[in-house]
C-alpha cells in the first residue's frame, strides 16, 4: 500500500470509528504529537503506542465534537503525508463552534502509520473553551 492509500484508509476508518481497523493501521510504537503551548488544551502533548493513540482521542472526544472536516490538499511521498483540513468543531462544555484549519502530518513505513502530528489553531480552540 502506498503512503497516501494508507492515510486515505485511516480517514475512512476514523469516520466510521472502526477502532480495530484503526489500530491495525498503526505501528505498535506510533508517536502522536499535538502541538501547542503546554497546558493550553487538554489534548496538547505527546502520546505513544496504541494506548497513547486511544488516550489522545479519548481526551479529544471528551471536549470536542467534530461537526465537519474536509481535506483540502494532500502532499505525499513514500514515508510522509501532509493533509491540510478545514472544518468546524463544537466545544462540548459550552456549545461554541470552532472554525479553522488544521494540518495533520503522518509518518508511514510500509502500510503502517508510525507518527501522527497535529498542527491546529490552538488559540481558536482555547478561546472557544473559555467559560
Amino acid at each position: 500500500m502506498h503512503s497516501r492509500e494508507t492515510i486515505d484508509a485511516y480517514y475512512r476508518l476514523l469516520a466510521t470509528r472502526d477502532r480495530p481497523g484503526l489500530l491495525a493501521l498503526l505501528s505498535e510504537d506510533i508517536k502522536i504529537a499535538c502541538y501547542g503551548p503546554p497546558g493550553l488544551l487538554p489534548w496538547v502533548g505527546e502520546f505513544a503506542g496504541h494506548t497513547g493513540f486511544e488516550a489522545f482521542f479519548a481526551v479529544l472526544a471528551e471536549h470536542v465534537e467534530i461537526v465537519n472536516v474536509e481535506r483540502l490538499s494532500v502532499i505525499a511521498d513514500e514515508h510522509k503525508v501532509a493533509v491540510q483540513c478545514v472544518g468546524t468543531w463544537r466545544i462540548k462544555a459550552n456549545g461554541r463552534p470552532v472554525d479553522g484549519h488544521m494540518v495533520n502530518v503522518f509518518g508511514v513505513a510500509g502500510d503502517r502509520i508510525t507518527r501522527y502530528e497535529v498542527y491546529a489553531d490552538t488559540a481558536a480552540f482555547a478561546a472557544a473553551m473559555q467559560p
